[in-house]
């Protein structure tokens, strides 16, 4: 049951994420996402797919804003 409030918290972390993504609020977008990362690989494991999604769109919002080491470091964990 736990898991399930978790990722009902974490999918909202990553939907109001995306909105803020869309309107360019890049600094707002990263903290919601990295929050939403750290649950789901704490609560779900690392293999799993909202985990991997999450992870995904991190190296995205990276990639987007010009901070390709950051963008490097997790695509380096979307491989392990």
């Amino acid at each position: 049951m736990l898991s399930v409030l978790f990722s009902l918290m974490t999918t909202s972390l990553n939907n109001l994420a995306l909105a803020y993504e869309r309107q360019g609020k890049y600094e707002a977008t990263e903290p919601l996402l990295l929050r939403g990362y750290t649950i789901f690989e704490k609560v779900l494991g690392g293999e799993h797919a909202d985990t991997k999604d999450t992870l995904g769109k991190l190296v995205e919002l990276y990639e987007k804003t010009g901070e390709t080491e950051k963008a490097a470091e997790f695509r380096a964990k979307q491989v392990n």
